[in-house]
């Protein structure tokens, strides 16, 4: 055989390997660039996650890389999420119950509503993890706002609970949470935090340590808790959080958070996508030297209105007054822009407010006065707190928008203005009415003319059980005024009341009755 064939061979083997070397290469740096790729296009889709229609660059994934001229990729840092942080400190033990079970099916039903309220908590979490950090509480609480608001800021329950941790009007001033026309320090996300923290820690000192008591004691009510376990120990049964007799609600309050927790240790297992949220701070708390209306803030701070209101839901009016609040947050990243602004517009002494008090004149009626400042009546009433369908007469001092052109000194006068003046016609009350007065509430007022809070609820359209002082309040319908039952055969005290949806001793009280007796023909007069 020839000798260069043999010579020939090697040469051939060597180039093969070399040539299948250099795919290799080729192909793990392919895989390297699709692999970087991907990252990208993750951290692109996450971005589309934001709240009131802005940009949340905070809520995306944040990578960090480092590059050679020649474009090769090094490195690919992703910033913690703080669902990793949330998790890892999960320290409440498991309830065995169904309830838990039947609360985890309830809610992933629907993955996307899951998904939607955890989308909404991304300016609050990071501020409410630190807080429950701080105090070295269980950090399942940092879940609570999911069952008791849906993380909403703006959130009313029937029973004029409101904000993140709903606070009735009560507990609210218990924990030094001001409530006024002007602000709701239950909506406030800062401040209702740290009270809410307050409350659950004292309902834990009471509660014997027992978390999962303290938490029904949130919900229901101390009071109840300590009942409902008192009539457990009468009857010598346990008094652990599964052996109470507790409203529906309580009783599937714990198991709800725990179910919520479940979602967020195992999201895939549910189908659902956790939002990627920064383990960093969304908004900044920045003093207010002057009062400062909605709508500059958002032109100074580039912030859309909504997004400004829903975390300065305390705020309840276009205005930010600083005799009732001394502070704004802002999410981070426009905090420079608004101090260039400030810095801009008080160098020009451009104003800040573009609201004002005004006093109604002879001949004004809500309509006139919403055209002549070019705002709807609907919203000019919102605003005011009012129903558009009322009149009103001279006198009356409501809360305008005025041309913020004309540089004029509104302090004061907005200082001076606790709520609208409101001054009706006479002949605008209606027969059988109460004028409300000074501490009282539907309740006091229902026992008084012996009918319920529903039905003075509905003959005045009130969508919650909240009434001030000087309001007028219709209490029976016009066409029960004065009504006359005549007596016949078969009637009976008794069954007149039924009939009337009033009582026995009402009926003798109004007709000067002295027994229960009564003729065919007699005229009854009923309410």
């Amino acid at each position: 055989m020839n000798k260069s064939f043999f010579i020939f061979i090697p040469l051939l083997t060597s180039f093969i390997c070399s040539c299948a070397s250099i795919n290799e290469s080729s192909s793990n740096k392919e895989l390297s660039n699709n692999k970087y790729s991907k990252v990208i296009r993750s951290n692109e889709d996450n971005k589309n996650l934001n709240l009131g229609n802005e940009s949340a660059t905070r809520n995306s994934l944040n990578t960090s890389e480092t590059s050679s001229n020649s474009g090769k990729i090094n490195k690919v840092v992703l910033k913690k999420n703080i669902f990793e942080k949330i998790s890892s400190n999960f320290s409440l033990k498991n309830l065995q119950s169904k309830r838990v079970k039947i609360s985890l099916k309830r809610l992933t039903r629907d993955p996307k509503y899951v998904e939607r309220v955890f989308n909404r908590s991304a300016p609050y979490l990071h501020f409410i993890v630190e807080e429950i950090n701080k105090r070295n509480m269980p950090m399942e609480l940092a879940l609570l706002p999911f069952v008791e608001s849906a993380y909403k800021t703006s959130a009313r329950s029937s029973a004029r609970a409101v904000g993140l941790w709903q606070f009735i009007p009560a507990t609210g001033r218990r924990f030094d949470l001001k409530q006024n026309w002007w602000v709701d320090e239950r909506r406030d996300v800062i401040k209702s935090t740290k009270a809410a923290l307050d409350y659950l820690e004292l309902l834990h000192e009471m509660m014997d340590g027992d978390w999962f008591l303290a938490l029904a004691s949130y919900n229901w009510g101390e009071a109840s808790v300590r009942k409902a376990i008192k009539r457990n120990k009468a009857r010598k049964k346990r008094t652990d959080y599964l052996y109470l007799k507790m409203p529906r609600e309580t009783r599937y309050y714990v198991p709800k958070l725990l179910a919520v927790k479940e979602i967020v240790l195992n999201p895939k297992k549910y189908n659902i996508s956790l939002p990627d949220i920064l383990d960093q701070p969304y908004f900044e708390k920045i003093p207010l030297n002057n009062s400062i209306d909605f709508k500059t803030l958002s032109n100074m701070s580039g912030v859309h209105i909504s997004t400004l209101k829903e975390i300065n839901a305390g705020s309840l009016r276009p205005v930010v007054n600083t005799k009732y609040a001394k502070s704004i947050l802002l999410p981070s990243d426009s905090v420079d822009k608004y101090l260039v602004a400030l810095k801009k517009y008080n160098s020009l002494k451009i104003p800040l407010m573009s609201w004002a008090p005004y006093t109604f004149q002879r001949g004004d009626t809500l309509k006139k006065v919403s055209k002549k400042h070019n705002i709807s009546t609907s919203e000019l009433a919102g605003v005011n707190g009012i129903r558009s369908t009322h009149k009103f007469l001279k006198g009356t001092s409501i809360l305008v928008p005025t041309n913020s052109s004309l540089n004029l000194d509104l302090t004061a006068k907005l200082d001076n203005f606790i709520r609208p003046k409101l001054i009706r016609p006479k002949g605008s009350y209606w027969p059988n009415s109460h004028k409300v007065r000074r501490g009282e509430s539907l309740s006091t007022i229902a026992k008084k003319y012996r009918t319920s809070v529903r039905k003075i609820k509905n003959l005045n359209n009130l969508t919650s059980n909240l009434i001030f002082a000087g309001q007028r309040l219709r209490i029976y319908p016009v066409n029960q005024k004065n009504s006359v039952h005549r007596v016949k055969k078969g009637d009976s005290l008794y069954s007149i009341a039924m009939r009337y949806r009033t009582s026995v001793s009402e009926l003798k009280r109004i007709n000067q009755l002295a027994s229960d007796i009564i003729k065919i023909g007699t005229k009854i007069v009923v309410r």
